[in-house]
């Protein structure tokens, strides 16, 4: 599954999985190979009790559970830009940004209209 194909971004585990995967299908080495297994057991596990991984959690979902608690200020398989804190936090910076900025629109456009009011019975 990739973000292209079906708009949503891969798991974790799927990008973990695929980035020690070999085109033939083998995995990458015998620790890799290891953690792989291990994942698959977790999700048949989640798959057969009806709680499969919380996307929405990173500190549990199947990935966490199989490699452990992240390092402080690193999230694995997410890339460089992206920490935990970022990742489950309300909205964004730039949403945040463009709402403060439609405001001081409003704001500028009042006092233009008023600095016209006020000008036109100079002219």
């Amino acid at each position: 599954m990739t973000a292209k194909s079906s708009g949503i971004s891969p798991s974790r585990v799927d990008v973990y999985v695929r980035s020690r995967t070999r085109k033939d299908g083998s995995i990458v080495n015998s620790a890799a190979a290891v953690v792989v297994e291990r994942i698959q057991e977790k999700i048949n596990e989640g798959t057969s009790s009806g709680n499969l991984s919380q996307a929405a959690s990173w500190s549990n979902d199947v990935f966490a559970q199989v490699k452990g608690p992240e390092r402080r200020g690193r999230v694995r398989c997410v890339g460089a830009v992206q920490t935990r804190s970022s990742q489950e936090s309300g909205p964004s910076q730039p949403v945040q940004n463009t709402e403060e900025l439609k405001g001081l629109k409003a704001k500028l456009a009042a006092f233009e209209k008023l600095l016209e009011t006020c000008l036109l019975p100079i002219y």
